[in-house]
């Protein structure tokens, strides 16, 4: 799908309007003023008490409950069944309109089409739209998306796919405090994007609740946006048999559920976490746990410490927080996700390198130069089996030391004051951890397992490459090892320092077992005791 180059402008807009288009005027007060005339006043952008609502004059069969007056509108339960998907959502943007008050805004939905040859597009041509001010860019952007279509019937590459493409497949949201973070590949239609002045966008999407089919995509650029604002369309779309971000109703349901061990849980969460972004002047640490409703991962609450540490102002941490409660993150996608599901411990040290697809809140990280990040999942007694995964971001300043030895010293502290707290797995914070690692090295990624050891002096570790490397300290018991598994010879260990060893350098005493990388995540679930079994010889993981 080749970009288009035609320019557009507000002038191309205004024409498009009165030649093609019905509106309606939806005052503060509730009242709907269908084919109101558009001033001059209100073409040069100036701020009036009132939005606007779009939709295509050629297909206009149905506007009967544009008519609706407020108060019916208000305690509308449910839509005829013949309605229409693109007039629910003109009726629900309707809706939207009369709860939102905010910056201006473009709304427009994606509808899913199938065309002649049977093949399902994308497109927003002839389909609702809604402004709150007419805006150059906002104008010029609606005049784009017009003449952009995207393919989602699998006959194409991801890259043609774009932003709508992506959430209508995946049934994620997908937001960004900036597009010019996205590749061209990404959102093919970026470049012209920024043209415009556009910058911030939201997409959400649309799914049919009865069958659960996704039949199309809402699109929010211009401003940013609240909580408040995705409660307001979820009740906009509330009685028309359509869903769209339901996310903060999953909030709402996981507060009220929270009983006094889910308080007395995160209470003591709240309390190390201040502790440690204290004493390591981490700039923001994070909570997420199981939704019920979805399963998939809630944020629960952020921790914003040392506000001037990053030169980024506490709105810019405030975006983050704001950006992570549109999205719910999947079992085994992201890193917070990666962790849920193989109840390891990560880092990663630099989670903008991800794809939106990867890390959704990749754009919300890159904005406030957040990079090196580590992810743990705990069990509380206080709540059996529930699941807490923390995201803790590391600093800046960080990036000159080895971010290992860092997080040694922060899972030291947390093994100190955490009191009703284990891995999730089951294991106390012990003495060894296994600690997946995600490196991004000259644009390229890194991918490996290192064992840290949480107490006592900390020696110079080795990272696990590929089939993975388990290092053990020199103890007294080496004879129980298998030798044949052995790099070195276990009768007499290897003197201090540095060592070659098969054309490497390895620093440290010790012995080296080599163990696939699979194996390892394999066994990383079982006791200690057994995963050293399978993986040739006790000492491979000690207590």
């Amino acid at each position: 799908m080749a970009e288009p180059e035609i320019y557009r402008t507000k002038d191309d807009f205004k024409e498009h309007v009165h030649k093609e288009l019905n509106w309606s005027r939806i005052d503060f007060d509730g009242i709907t003023r269908d084919a109101y005339p558009i001033s001059d006043n209100d073409w040069h952008g100036n701020w009036n008490p009132y939005y606007w609502i779009f939709w295509s004059r050629e297909h206009d069969d149905s506007d009967t409950l544009m008519t609706l007056p407020y108060d019916n509108l208000r305690f509308f339960s449910h839509a005829p069944n013949n309605l229409k998907v693109k007039d629910k959502v003109k009726l629900a943007l309707r809706k939207f309109l009369l709860h939102y008050r905010a910056m201006e805004t473009l709304v427009q939905f994606w509808a899913a089409t199938t065309t002649l040859d049977g093949r399902t597009l994308l497109t927003t041509q002839d389909q609702p739209f809604a402004l709150t001010r007419f805006s150059n860019r906002l104008c010029e952007y609606r005049m784009i998306s017009k003449d952009y279509t995207f393919y989602v019937d699998g006959r194409n590459g991801e890259e043609e796919l774009g932003i709508p493409g992506r959430v209508y497949l995946n049934k994620c949201p997908e937001c960004t405090p900036n597009v010019e973070y996205y590749s061209v590949k990404e959102h093919p239609q970026r470049n012209r994007a920024l043209r415009c002045g556009v910058r911030q966008s939201w997409t959400l999407p649309v799914i049919e609740h009865s069958s659960q089919i996704c039949v199309g995509v809402l699109e929010l650029v211009g401003g940013f946006w609240l909580r408040s604002t995705l409660d307001s369309l979820y009740t906009a779309f509330q009685g028309l048999g359509l869903e769209c971000s339901d996310s903060c109703k999953h909030h709402e349901t996981r507060e009220k559920n929270d009983n006094e061990a889910h308080k007395d849980a995160f209470n003591e969460i709240e309390r190390v976490l201040k502790l440690v972004c204290k004493i390591y002047k981490l700039p923001l640490a994070r909570t997420w746990v199981p939704c019920g409703a979805c399963k998939t991962l809630l944020p629960v609450k952020d921790l914003y410490m040392y506000r001037n540490y990053y030169d980024v102002t506490m709105l810019n941490l405030h975006d983050f927080s704001i950006g992570r409660l549109g999205h719910h993150l999947r079992n085994g996608i992201g890193i917070v996700g990666r962790v849920l599901s193989s109840l390891n411990l990560l880092y990663c040290s630099d989670v903008t390198q991800f794809s939106m697809a990867e890390y959704p809140l990749a754009h919300f990280a890159r904005q406030c130069r957040l990079k090196s990040c580590f992810v743990i999942s705990l069990r509380s007694n206080y709540t059996e089996n529930d699941v807490y995964v923390l995201e803790i971001f590391l600093p800046a300043s960080n990036k000159d030391k080895d971010p290992l030895t860092s997080l040694t010293k922060i899972l030291e502290t947390m093994k100190k004051e955490f009191k009703t707290f284990r891995l999730a797995s089951g294991e106390e914070l012990g003495k060894e951890l296994s600690v997946e690692v995600i490196e991004f090295q000259n644009g390229k990624k890194r991918h490996y397992v290192q064992t840290l050891y949480v107490t006592g002096s900390l020696p110079s570790l080795e990272p696990l490459q590929n089939r993975g490397e388990i290092m053990q300290v020199d103890s007294s018991n080496h004879q129980s090892i298998d030798a044949g598994q052995c790099k070195i010879d276990v009768n007499h260990p290897p003197e201090l320092g540095t060592k070659k060893t098969a054309g490497r350098e390895y620093k440290n005493t010790g012995v080296r077992i080599e163990s696939p990388y699979e194996d390892i995540l394999h066994y990383s679930k079982r006791s200690r005791c057994d995963a050293a079994r399978n993986l040739q010889g006790k000492n491979t993981l000690k207590n």
